[in-house]
């Protein structure tokens, strides 16, 4: 039986407050379209210089560790569209990702890596009829992550993650002051390196096989300028753990809200919702948003 504890204790050690680590990230594209036949083909070529900086700072300030690198990464994407409501495109594109942190039990725990590349294939559809759109999408997204040598323990950039998936989104109006927006995602997150290929083929740490949300707005007209809104999230079970014999459980979230907006010398947009930052804590309460944005 569970055993409720009397107070939070005395803390088991304490380090002054101190700034640990910063990165800086930087980057300048350009990109380029050609359409052919009235616009029936376009064809996007991009090119996109990105520079990443980090540092690693001792507790009283000294720099232990320090790297500036940079790469220029491309972006290709086609676009068909043989009528105005349907289009088919197909895009490639890589970005540069500081690199990983090691875990705290490897041998070399204060290194620092340099960025790594994540390259993403995607093909889709996108169905657009006014009042009603929808899009469908399958992908790929291969990335680096980090691994431990069983025996040097030494941590290194040798892993890899493969997410292929298909992706289904809806978007529109169909009735006079009510919007929907929502969609599923269906995810295969497999490890395809891992230490000693120990763990290849098994599900990827944080990465939920399916995701699905539905929002819905509704401007009331007995309140003008009043919208009311909902959504509800759905995230399906996860792995915690690279030998998946850990994972939490699939859950599902629900968001009310509504904002107002004030016709005065300045538009103002008020509103609320619940839990706005998007992660999941455990026994976390009831959660409240409030802001207020206006225009100048």
């Amino acid at each position: 039986m569970p055993e409720r504890l009397a107070g939070l204790g005395a803390p088991v050690s304490t380090s002054p407050e101190a700034k640990s680590a910063d990165q800086t990230l930087q980057s300048v594209a350009v990109a380029d379209t050609l359409s052919v036949a009235k616009g029936l083909a376009q064809f996007t070529l991009g090119v996109r210089r990105q520079q990443v900086e980090s540092n690693n700072f001792a507790v009283l300030g000294a720099t232990t560790a320090h790297y500036d690198q940079g790469a220029t990464t491309p972006s290709f994407a086609l676009v068909v569209r043989p009528m105005d409501q349907l289009s088919f495109y197909a895009n490639y594109i890589e970005a540069l990702t500081p690199g990983a942190t090691p875990r705290a039990d490897a041998a070399n725990p204060n290194q620092v890596f340099a960025p790594f590349k994540t390259k993403q294939y995607e093909v889709g559809t996108k169905l657009d009829l006014g009042s009603f759109g929808a899009t469908l999408s399958l992908f790929r997204i291969d990335v680096p992550s980090g691994i431990v040598d069983p025996v040097s323990k030494v941590f290194s950039l040798d892993g890899q993650q493969r997410n292929r998936g298909v992706e289904l989104y809806e978007f529109g109006e169909p009735v006079h002051g009510v919007r929907v927006l929502g969609g599923v995602t269906w995810i295969d997150a497999k490890l395809t390196r891992t230490a000693g290929n120990q763990y290849d083929g098994n599900h990827a740490v944080g990465a939920p096989s399916v995701q699905a949300n539905l929002g819905a707005e509704w401007d009331t007209p007995f309140l003008p300028g009043v919208t009311v809104s909902g959504r509800l999230i759905y995230t399906g079970e996860t792995y915690v753990s690279q030998d998946n014999t850990q994972h939490v459980p699939s859950w599902t979230r629900f968001d009310i809200g509504a904002r107002k907006r004030h016709e005065s010398l300045q538009p103002l947009l008020l509103y609320w919702q619940a839990n706005p930052t998007g992660y999941l804590i455990s026994r976390m309460p009831r959660t409240f948003w409030v802001s207020l944005l206006t225009d100048f």
